[in-house]
């Protein structure tokens, strides 16, 4: 996990998001405050990851909140 590490990569906060269908598959909105809505086409495959990737961070974070209480 490269959680922190963010490289050269552009960071953007994300403050929701929206499931779009299309004809040819789905995608994925995103709010952010740096870039407004972007859409992501999304696979099967993409979902089954955005899932795990999401699922290690949401752990980080709340590892993190419980930190702070602490």
């Amino acid at each position: 996990m490269t959680i922190g590490k963010t490289g050269s990569y552009e960071t953007l906060t994300v403050t929701g998001s929206a499931s779009v269908a299309k004809p040819d598959g789905g995608a994925i909105l995103l709010n952010t405050v740096e870039r407004g809505a972007i859409a992501f086409a999304i696979t099967l495959q993409g979902i089954a990851g955005l899932r795990r990737s999401l699922t290690e961070v949401e752990q980080h974070i709340r590892q993190l909140a419980t930190q702070t209480k602490n």
